[in-house]
Protein backbone atom coordinates (compact mmCIF):
# COMPACT_ATOMS: atom_id res chain seq x y z
CA UNK A 1 0.00 0.00 0.00
CA UNK A 2 1.43 3.37 -0.37
CA UNK A 3 1.69 6.71 1.36
CA UNK A 4 -1.39 8.00 -0.85
CA UNK A 5 -3.60 5.04 -0.71
CA UNK A 6 -3.09 4.57 2.79
CA UNK A 7 -4.16 8.57 3.19
CA UNK A 8 -7.22 7.74 0.79
CA UNK A 9 -8.42 4.80 2.98
CA UNK A 10 -7.63 6.33 6.07
CA UNK A 11 -10.15 9.34 4.63
CA UNK A 12 -12.77 7.13 3.51
CA UNK A 13 -13.23 5.25 6.81
CA UNK A 14 -12.88 8.48 9.01
CA UNK A 15 -16.07 9.57 6.06
CA UNK A 16 -18.25 6.61 7.03
CA UNK A 17 -17.64 7.38 10.95
CA UNK A 18 -18.66 10.80 10.19
CA UNK A 19 -21.36 10.99 7.86
CA UNK A 20 -22.76 7.55 7.73
CA UNK A 21 -21.70 6.74 4.42
CA UNK A 22 -21.80 2.76 4.01
CA UNK A 23 -25.47 2.11 4.70
CA UNK A 24 -27.22 0.71 1.24
CA UNK A 25 -29.54 3.03 -0.32
CA UNK A 26 -33.26 2.64 1.09
CA UNK A 27 -31.55 0.78 3.74
CA UNK A 28 -32.70 1.91 7.03
CA UNK A 29 -30.56 2.59 10.19
CA UNK A 30 -32.86 1.31 13.38
CA UNK A 31 -31.51 2.37 16.68
CA UNK A 32 -32.51 0.58 19.96
CA UNK A 33 -33.24 2.75 23.00
CA UNK A 34 -33.84 0.99 26.50
CA UNK A 35 -33.48 2.55 30.02
CA UNK A 36 -34.60 3.88 33.27
CA UNK A 37 -37.32 6.56 33.08
CA UNK A 38 -37.93 8.65 36.21
CA UNK A 39 -40.60 11.68 35.98
CA UNK A 40 -42.50 13.96 37.79
CA UNK A 41 -46.09 14.85 36.33
CA UNK A 42 -47.24 18.14 37.66
CA UNK A 43 -50.82 18.95 36.62
CA UNK A 44 -53.86 20.84 37.54
CA UNK A 45 -57.73 20.36 36.37
CA UNK A 46 -58.90 22.12 33.17
CA UNK A 47 -56.22 24.46 32.02
CA UNK A 48 -57.10 23.72 28.42
CA UNK A 49 -58.14 20.04 28.91
CA UNK A 50 -62.00 18.52 29.80
CA UNK A 51 -60.60 16.80 32.89
CA UNK A 52 -56.90 16.95 33.98
CA UNK A 53 -53.54 18.61 32.09
CA UNK A 54 -50.09 17.25 33.22
CA UNK A 55 -46.66 18.26 32.05
CA UNK A 56 -44.33 15.77 33.07
CA UNK A 57 -40.77 16.45 33.39
CA UNK A 58 -38.02 13.83 34.00
CA UNK A 59 -34.71 11.51 33.08
CA UNK A 60 -34.14 8.81 30.79
CA UNK A 61 -30.78 6.98 31.47
CA UNK A 62 -30.11 4.87 28.25
CA UNK A 63 -26.60 4.12 29.00
CA UNK A 64 -24.26 5.23 31.76
CA UNK A 65 -23.46 8.80 30.82
CA UNK A 66 -25.04 11.29 30.63
CA UNK A 67 -29.18 11.61 31.40
CA UNK A 68 -31.32 12.42 28.65
CA UNK A 69 -34.20 14.58 29.48
CA UNK A 70 -38.06 14.13 29.07
CA UNK A 71 -40.96 16.29 28.82
CA UNK A 72 -44.72 15.35 28.13
CA UNK A 73 -47.42 17.88 28.22
CA UNK A 74 -50.74 16.22 27.97
CA UNK A 75 -54.23 15.75 28.57
CA UNK A 76 -56.69 13.29 29.90
CA UNK A 77 -60.13 12.70 29.94
CA UNK A 78 -62.17 10.43 32.08
CA UNK A 79 -64.16 8.22 30.01
CA UNK A 80 -68.07 7.02 30.99
CA UNK A 81 -66.56 3.31 31.26
CA UNK A 82 -64.30 4.93 33.67
CA UNK A 83 -61.04 4.56 32.19
CA UNK A 84 -59.19 7.60 31.42
CA UNK A 85 -57.62 8.27 28.13
CA UNK A 86 -54.34 10.08 28.09
CA UNK A 87 -53.08 12.13 24.84
CA UNK A 88 -50.35 14.31 24.26
CA UNK A 89 -46.68 15.76 23.16
CA UNK A 90 -43.82 13.66 23.88
CA UNK A 91 -39.68 14.92 23.50
CA UNK A 92 -36.36 13.29 24.66
CA UNK A 93 -33.36 15.27 24.19
CA UNK A 94 -30.50 13.90 24.23
CA UNK A 95 -26.73 15.48 23.42
CA UNK A 96 -26.60 14.43 20.22
CA UNK A 97 -30.33 15.60 19.11
CA UNK A 98 -33.63 15.22 20.31
CA UNK A 99 -36.58 12.92 19.61
CA UNK A 100 -40.49 14.43 19.13
CA UNK A 101 -43.79 12.50 18.89
CA UNK A 102 -47.25 11.95 20.55
CA UNK A 103 -47.73 9.81 23.92
CA UNK A 104 -51.60 7.27 24.11
CA UNK A 105 -52.38 5.57 27.00
CA UNK A 106 -56.40 4.36 27.74
CA UNK A 107 -56.16 2.90 30.89
CA UNK A 108 -57.46 2.48 34.68
CA UNK A 109 -56.13 5.71 36.98
CA UNK A 110 -52.86 4.95 38.24
CA UNK A 111 -51.84 2.68 35.28
CA UNK A 112 -47.99 2.78 34.23
CA UNK A 113 -48.14 1.47 30.23
CA UNK A 114 -48.04 4.23 27.60
CA UNK A 115 -47.28 3.94 23.78
CA UNK A 116 -45.06 6.64 22.15
CA UNK A 117 -45.28 7.35 18.49
CA UNK A 118 -41.95 8.89 17.48
CA UNK A 119 -42.59 11.26 14.20
CA UNK A 120 -39.43 13.00 13.69
CA UNK A 121 -35.75 14.51 15.53
CA UNK A 122 -33.31 16.63 15.02
CA UNK A 123 -29.29 16.75 14.91
CA UNK A 124 -28.36 12.69 15.30
CA UNK A 125 -31.87 11.74 14.96
CA UNK A 126 -33.33 13.78 12.00
CA UNK A 127 -36.19 12.09 9.68
CA UNK A 128 -36.23 9.57 13.00
CA UNK A 129 -39.82 7.67 13.18
CA UNK A 130 -40.73 4.67 15.32
CA UNK A 131 -42.51 2.86 18.34
CA UNK A 132 -41.74 2.68 22.31
CA UNK A 133 -43.14 1.64 25.18
CA UNK A 134 -42.99 3.47 28.88
CA UNK A 135 -43.94 1.01 31.02
CA UNK A 136 -43.63 1.26 35.02
CA UNK A 137 -45.80 2.57 37.94
CA UNK A 138 -47.30 5.79 39.69
CA UNK A 139 -46.94 7.03 43.33
CA UNK A 140 -49.68 8.86 43.47
CA UNK A 141 -49.38 9.82 47.61
CA UNK A 142 -48.28 13.53 46.95
CA UNK A 143 -50.94 15.23 45.37
CA UNK A 144 -49.98 17.53 42.28
CA UNK A 145 -46.99 16.05 41.70
CA UNK A 146 -47.16 12.88 40.91
CA UNK A 147 -44.18 10.34 40.41
CA UNK A 148 -43.07 7.97 38.07
CA UNK A 149 -40.44 5.05 38.10
CA UNK A 150 -39.92 2.95 34.81
CA UNK A 151 -38.66 2.07 31.52
CA UNK A 152 -38.52 3.25 28.07
CA UNK A 153 -37.70 0.78 25.43
CA UNK A 154 -38.13 0.35 21.74
CA UNK A 155 -37.00 1.05 18.09
CA UNK A 156 -36.17 4.20 16.12
CA UNK A 157 -35.62 3.99 12.54
CA UNK A 158 -34.26 6.87 9.84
Amino acid sequence: MTARSGRCALLAGIAVLVFGVGTPAGAANTTRLAGPVEIVDRFTFGDGCDFVHGVWDGTFAPNPGRPWTVHVDECTEQLPSGLLHLSGDFSLVSPGGSLFGTITATAPFGSGDYDVDITGGTRRFDGATGSLALHGSWDTSTFGAFEFDGTLTGTLSR
